[in-house]
């Protein structure tokens, strides 16, 4: 077991022969604070563990025990943090997993307009869920709402509104079903998910779900390294988004994946030209109504795509200062894309040598995660994080980081 810090500086001290005093005067610490540290194991911070390892002329080795206890700190945090948030998610599923329509499953059940109207209400919880807790573990009850939704549709006695209305119910539990699974890394399922919502909106008519489909799958297309399928979807999006002016932000989500695909393959005027019309959609929408699962496409979420684009396309000083201006503005109540950008803010301070400035974002971004975010598309990049801050062993900053990443993941 290795020294606390207190134990390595009362040793070191009583070595040297110098007093409380004459070892404040020389590190410019208080001597009152220098006793402290001496009889408790504290946190202290870098700076004042430096300057005493020099006034004892320690030679490292007080820094060395400074460097353990705080390994230990942030280990221990990171358990406490994730037994909260175990804690937490058991509740909220056992909050969500009623069932779509409790105490009505069984053949035969004449639904009305009232019982399926509570499907867009479950829905809507769990995309809201989703903006602050990420789909790592929510997926598994939006893919038992979709299979009820489909069960009603076969099962139950419907009249041709009740069917109607059904049928548009059904592809948006299946659209959240594909989304929450991508999120959690679950891509086959994400995959079918949105095919099956995208074969009910055309049967539907419903031109928002289609929309909404075709482009999460240029979403799935881009993140998963198919840019070029990715704007093929997204162009079908746009097309299908033509068709209807009845939903507030809609037409902007094409445009989004477009400008990401562009990016990707680094077609940068055509990225420009997405990204500008997606500002001048929701400049046009931005006092209408929104739906729930339409509710992230605000300014700072354009800041942070235009911020990720940016940074696909090597324009890395322009990237961090949309990442900042992005992560500034968002809300708690979208901690999942905030930590996202962090996590790329990080990544482009790496690329631009600003490892102290990366280091800061990267233990926000996993601050956000202690916050019960689970998302497998956050993990991975902040994974990638982790392994390019590895390089910067140099760096305290950055092997602070990446001990504190080990111990969460």
């Amino acid at each position: 077991m290795e020294e606390a810090f207190s134990t390595v500086l009362k040793r070191l001290r009583a070595e040297s022969g110098l007093s409380v005093r004459q070892v404040g005067v020389a590190a410019n610490v208080d001597p009152g604070y220098i006793s402290k540290l001496s009889k408790s194991d504290r946190g202290v911070s870098q700076a004042v563990a430096q300057a005493l390892d020099a006034a004892l002329g320690a030679d490292g080795r007080l820094m060395s025990a400074w460097k353990a206890g705080n390994a230990r700190r942030l280990a221990a945090r990171v358990t406490s943090e994730a037994m909260k948030r175990r804690t937490l998610m058991a509740g909220t599923m056992g909050a969500v997993l009623g069932g779509l329509l409790p105490g009505r499953k069984e053949a035969g059940y004449r639904l009305g307009l009232s019982d399926v109207a509570q499907i867009p209400r479950h829905v809507d919880r769990l995309f809201a869920m989703d903006y602050q807790f990420g789909g790592e573990s929510l997926w598994q009850v939006a893919v038992g709402y979709a299979t009820e939704a489909r069960w009603w549709l076969e099962n139950g006695v419907l009249t041709g509104d009740v069917e109607e209305a059904l049928l548009h119910a059904t592809s948006r539990v299946q659209m959240c079903a594909g989304w929450l699974a991508f999120d959690a890394g679950r891509h086959d399922v994400a995959r079918n998910s949105y095919h099956e919502a995208l074969g009910l909106a055309r049967q539907a008519q419903d031109a928002e779900a289609e929309t909404h489909a075709l482009a999460n799958l240029a979403f799935m297309s881009n993140v998963l390294g198919s840019p070029k399928e990715g704007r093929r979807w997204a162009d079908a999006a746009e097309r299908a988004a033509c068709a209807t002016d009845e939903h507030a932000r809609l037409s902007i989500i094409p445009m989004l994946r477009v400008a990401m695909s562009s990016a990707l393959t680094g077609e940068k005027r055509s990225c420009e030209r997405a990204l500008s019309t997606a500002r001048r959609y929701l400049e046009r929408d931005e006092d209408r109504p929104v739906a729930e699962w339409l509710a992230f496409v605000t300014w700072h979420e354009l800041d942070g795509i235009e911020a990720t684009c940016a940074m696909e396309l090597g324009e890395t000083d322009r990237s961090i200062r949309l990442f900042n201006e992005s992560i500034d503005a968002h809300p708690d109540g979208f901690a999942r894309n905030r930590a996202t950008y962090k996590v790329r803010l990080a990544l482009a301070s790496l690329d631009a040598q600003e490892v102290e400035q990366a280091a800061a974002a990267a233990h926000s971004a996993l601050d956000d995660l202690s916050g019960n975010v689970t998302s497998w598309r956050l993990s991975t990049e902040l994974g990638a994080v982790a392994n390019k801050m590895a390089s910067h062993h140099t760096a305290p900053v950055a092997t602070n980081f990446v001990t504190r990443y080990r111990a969460l993941v």
